[in-house]
């Protein structure tokens, strides 16, 4: 039988180096290297933290979950022991997907450039 110390720890490297860290933090971090533009109106940047905060919750709370009520992990490879049919994943099927793209969205908000429209590909 595995710890919970164990799954904790895979847990973790899974959001961080696994799908959501990549598509909430590396990609971006690639693509933009985190600059608000200048000018940025702060309702703009309240929003955008917020809808991150909203976008991290899933993770962390699906995290959690996993590990106490599952009994797992979020990495397929280790799965859980017993299905997890609370929290998020009582209303929706795939919590951490909805959590990333909620997340996205405030990352599109907080970093947008002003120079796309006249950008040529």
């Amino acid at each position: 039988m595995v710890s919970h110390r164990h799954n904790i720890i895979v847990s973790v490297l899974f959001i961080v180096f696994g799908g959501p860290g990549i598509a909430m933090l590396y990609v971006p971090l690639w693509i933009t290297h985190f600059r608000v533009p200048a000018g940025e109106p702060w309702w703009q940047i309240a929003l955008a933290g917020v809808l991150i905060a909203a976008g991290a919750a899933p993770a962390l709370e699906s995290m959690w979950r996993f590990v106490a009520v599952g009994r797992g992990t979020l990495m397929p490879t280790v799965p859980t022991e017993h299905l997890v049919v609370s929290g998020f994943y009582r209303h929706a099927r795939n919590s951490m997907y909805v959590g990333v793209l909620i997340g996205l969205a405030g990352e599109t908000i907080l970093f947008h450039s002003r120079a796309w429209p006249s950008m040529r590909f």
